[in-house]
């Protein structure tokens, strides 16, 4: 199921969805806002670490998010590490 809102933010046009790209992800979002495109990720373990808790806090440090930034006219690249440019 595709989900798709658009928002006015600061008056621009903001568009948020999901459902339709990335299905293999545990979760994937692509947020556009005139020609710039954001995909972001997340997959996670399918079971807990030996010993881990099962509390929602430790579930995080299991989970892996994937940030793209491109313009609609080129090709899909990594977003810089955070601290990096």
């Amino acid at each position: 199921m595709v989900l798709k809102q658009a928002i006015n933010l600061g008056g621009h046009e903001v568009s948020i969805e999901t459902g339709r790209i990335a299905k293999q992800a545990d979760g994937a979002v692509l947020i556009s806002q005139g020609e710039t495109v954001v995909l972001v990720t997340a997959v996670s373990a399918r079971k807990a670490k030996e010993g881990q808790s099962k509390d929602p806090g430790s579930l995080v440090a299991s989970c892996t998010a994937t940030t793209f930034v491109f313009r609609k006219d080129t090709t899909l690249a990594p977003a810089p590490a955070k601290g990096k440019s």
